[in-house]
């Protein structure tokens, strides 16, 4: 499946993946240094025959993150979210993350 794809996306791999993988897409040394022990938000783009690396710092403070975050310990409740997105729409101050614990 992998070798008839057009487009990859890769993050994190680990070490025994990271070994089959580079051998199969052509990752050289300096690539694999996206995909292997690396913090969320970095890996690699393959588009056809290019190979583009990306580390994407989304910042963790911010209304988006707190809506896209698959991070189960960072889950909002509907009434968080519901006051984040009238306070966009009113144009007032936008409360920070709330984290759950």
């Amino acid at each position: 499946m992998v070798g008839n794809s057009d487009f990859i996306m890769m993050l994190n791999q680990n070490s025994e993946d990271l070994k089959i993988l580079s051998s199969m897409l052509g990752i050289s040394v300096a690539q694999m240094e996206y995909i292997s022990g690396v913090d969320a938000g970095t890996g690699l783009i393959f588009a056809e025959k290019v190979i583009v690396p990306f580390s994407d710092r989304f910042p963790t403070d911010s209304y988006l993150y707190s809506l896209m975050s698959t991070k189960f310990d960072e889950d909002l409740s509907r009434a968080e979210i519901d006051a984040k997105i009238d306070a966009i729409i009113s144009g007032a101050p936008v409360p920070g993350p709330v984290r759950l614990k």
